[in-house]
């Protein structure tokens, strides 16, 4: 299922969002934002505060978000198209 979202039902009011359901799992995704361009803090939504992040920065200068909870869970992208904002699979960090 894929919809188009109502600002009512987004974290960010006013901007339109696209919401992809599989099974019981729903990413919710901001259709105006190029994660490429957007790398201040807070860019990548969920993932930015998630245990199962990683980073991986190519010889180009070029990060990609990793989701270690995809190696468990095939229902879980690898890369998922930022930003994440809702993720059932979300688990905030531990910070030491």
């Amino acid at each position: 299922m894929v919809r188009l979202r109502t600002s009512s039902d987004c974290a960010s009011a006013g901007q339109p969002s696209l919401s992809i359901g599989i099974g019981q799992r729903r990413l919710v995704y901001l259709l105006d934002v190029d994660p490429i361009k957007e790398s201040r803090p807070g860019a990548g939504g969920l993932c930015d505060s998630c245990r199962h992040r990683k980073d991986y920065r190519n010889d180009r200068g070029s990060v990609f978000l990793y989701c270690r909870k995809s190696e468990s869970d095939p229902r879980y992208p690898k890369y998922p198209p930022l930003p994440v904002l809702a993720c059932k699979g979300h688990e905030p960090a531990t910070r030491p």
